[in-house]
């Protein structure tokens, strides 16, 4: 990769690179640029732009290879973005609005800081990721406030502290460690009109530590098979453990028992359904998995 990004900066290179940056935000075809081509894609791979943003408004992409390329700070709107190769690139602080992406992979790319899933209220949509493969990319911390990803793949991705509170999953897979992520089924404002649900969405490979559902409807999602998750059916089963609660005078600690109970319950819908990783609980997990499985909770292996 070093030869690759090594070449944009001898004299050619670099004129070169300003020409590509140039059409990029001129809207101007990069077919005719001079460009070789790499597995049929056109060959940015490698490319840089001193550290410049781009602008990319109202055009279509295609067929173009940029992997290890320095594109941060690219914002695009209203764009097209198919058939295109990010794998190891530097997508950092990225900005995407009324942006559809398809048949695109980011595997190893860094993506931090990037808002991927603004809504866009003057076209009343978000962007929308199709058959996207994101794989051991690094996504902490990323905003995707109501974006629609559909068979996307997430395996080994970074994906600590992101909210997937406005988007929609359909047909997507999570591998490996999925960690602090939260997934919620909730309407939260944006204006966006449509639901957000998890729907045929693979988890069966995760590893989940701090993830929290959050009115989501877990039937239509393949949950790892591990001991120690607790499937929630729905609030009877919380119902029939804070009664249970009110009358216990054991050993154990009741008011942090109560304190999951009540949080779970506030994240469900009616139609909707809760999970408990009970390595996230501590000390507790114990006598909450005996409570919870007595009360018609289901232990997931």
């Amino acid at each position: 990769m070093t030869a690759l990004q090594r070449r944009w900066t001898t004299p050619a290179g670099h004129e070169l690179a300003g020409a590509v940056r140039n059409r990029l935000v001129g809207g101007e075809p990069l077919d005719d640029a001079g460009l070789g081509r790499v597995d049929g894609l056109l060959d940015l791979r490698g490319i840089s732009f001193g550290g410049r943003g781009a602008e990319v408004r109202d055009r279509s992409l295609t067929g173009i290879a940029f992997d290890g390329a320095d594109l941060t700070a690219f914002r695009f709107t209203g764009c097209a973005v198919r058939d295109c190769r990010f794998d190891r690139a530097f997508c950092v602080d990225w900005r995407l609005r009324a942006t559809d992406l398809s048949r695109c992979t980011f595997t190893g790319a860094n993506l931090l800081g990037s808002a991927l899933g603004a809504w866009h209220a003057g076209d009343h949509r978000g962007n929308v990721y199709d058959h996207v493969r994101f794989t051991n990319a690094k996504m902490r911390r990323i905003s995707t406030a109501a974006a629609t990803y559909t068979d996307c793949d997430f395996t080994g991705a970074d994906l600590r502290d992101v909210n997937f509170w406005q988007s929609s999953l359909i047909r997507c897979t999570f591998a490996g460690a999925v960690r602090d992520v939260v997934f919620d089924g909730r309407m939260m404002g944006e204006a966006k009109p449509d639901p957000n649900p998890m729907q045929d969405v693979d988890l069966s490979a995760a590893r989940l530590s701090g993830t929290d559902f959050r009115a989501v409807d877990l039937r239509r999602v393949v949950l790892p098979a591990d001991p120690d998750l607790l499937l929630i059916a729905g609030a009877a089963v919380l119902d029939r453990a804070a009664a249970h609660l009110t009358t216990y005078r054991g050993g154990h600690d009741a008011a942090f028992a109560a304190t999951i109970v009540d949080h779970v319950r506030a994240t469900l819908l009616p139609g909707t359904s809760g999970l408990i990783n009970l390595r996230d609980l501590g000390a507790g997990a114990g006598f909450i998995a005996e409570l919870l499985v007595g009360a018609g909770a289901t232990r997931l292996g």
